[in-house]
């Protein structure tokens, strides 16, 4: 199993601190870093905000900031996702997801429940 480099135990603590006072920053969930080879920091984050950011200049903005940060201090790819802070925690193990709501669907344009997805007919035969 992988681990966070060992020279960064003493360093992620306050990494995380940083982040944590940016504003609109509740926590930080599922944070993970690791050298992708020599001297390449690779580093992934949930953010759980506070609010809705509600411009996408201000989800732009933090992305930013944290990037920037971060590449400060050696890290050469970040990934970042949000997530509100009153959403419920997706269960990743779970066989039978919540459905989508229905506005949801809307936006979609589909109707993903009750519509099987198209299987591509295969030219090779066996």
């Amino acid at each position: 199993m992988q681990r966070s480099p060992p020279k960064l135990d003493k360093v992620l603590p306050g990494l995380l601190e940083q982040i944590l006072r940016l504003h609109n920053i509740h926590k930080v969930n599922e944070p993970h870093f690791w050298i992708y080879h020599a001297g390449y920091y690779v580093a992934s984050l949930r953010l759980v905000l506070e609010n809705v950011v509600t411009s996408q200049k201000e989800r732009l903005t933090l992305i930013w900031a944290v990037r920037e940060y971060l590449k400060e201090r050696g890290f050469k790819r970040t990934t970042i996702e949000f997530q509100l802070k009153n959403d419920p925690p997706y269960n990743w193990e779970t066989s039978d997801p919540t459905p989508l709501p229905p506005e949801v669907l809307d936006l979609l344009g589909r109707d993903w429940d009750s519509k099987p997805l198209p299987v591509a007919k295969s030219k090779n035969t066996i």
